[in-house]
């Protein structure tokens, strides 16, 4: 119906108005007007949306290391979604908890399988070369780092960095998301040269992109100090 349709419009927009504001670091704006789309979501009883709105939710509380709201979140979406044939957020919703689980929470076997359960569901649509499919080998990299498998870390985290360079361009701060994450390994891995071209470069593109002052920006430095 219109009346309907405008009112999911407008919860649509005002959540990817949350996406930018967790995008740009401000997680306590971010978690309150997810809350507002989540109640505005619910009242008219539009399920793709709850879906979503808890999604993002789940993102944000991960953002502000709130790892056990996050894994209920997270089991929420993954029912809800898997019962309405949303292969792609139950996958996201996968992803997200390969981090909880596996690193925030410190059950890293868990947290693998929900990681290889999310790119399952994603070569099931046919977004194995996605940017989704990215941000899981990146997690997946963290979390296999986190209990000492390096090679296999290196694998998924080189895996992340060529999708996100395919799909989103050599400067978007993604991209020098997962040159940090690769700085990351290689330093582990007491490869300290390539470790610092990586850093490096993971740098200039947050701080162009992101401006001198944004978190992103202040992690490069500190890895860049280590």
């Amino acid at each position: 119906a219109p009346a309907l349709r405008r009112e999911v419009v407008e919860l649509q927009e005002r959540l990817e108005r949350s996406r930018m504001l967790e995008r740009a670091g401000e997680y306590d704006e971010a978690a309150a007007m997810v809350a507002e789309v989540l109640r505005g979501a619910e009242a008219i009883g539009w399920s793709p949306l709850i879906a979503e709105a808890r999604l993002l939710g789940a993102s944000v509380q991960i953002q502000q290391a709130q790892y056990a709201s996050a894994e209920a979140t997270l089991e929420a979406v993954m029912l809800q979604a898997t019962s309405g044939g949303e292969d792609r957020i139950a996958a996201e919703a996968a992803s997200r908890m390969t981090f909880a689980v596996g690193e925030g929470l410190g059950r890293p076997e868990e947290g693998v399988r929900w990681g290889r359960l999310a790119l399952a569901l994603l070569r099931r649509i046919g977004e194995d070369d996605s940017v989704a499919a990215s941000d899981t080998f990146a997690v997946l990299g963290i979390v296999e780092e986190g209990r000492g498998r390096l090679t296999e870390a290196l694998h998924y985290k080189e895996r992340a960095l060529t999708l996100r360079e395919r799909a989103l361009g050599p400067d978007h701060p993604s991209v020098g998301t997962a040159y940090n994450l690769l700085g990351v390994n290689h330093l582990v891995r007491g490869d300290v040269s390539a470790a610092l071209r990586a850093h490096e470069r993971g740098l200039a593109i947050r701080r162009a992109a992101l401006g001198p002052d944004h978190l992103e920006v202040g992690s490069s430095l500190l890895n860049l100090g280590n």
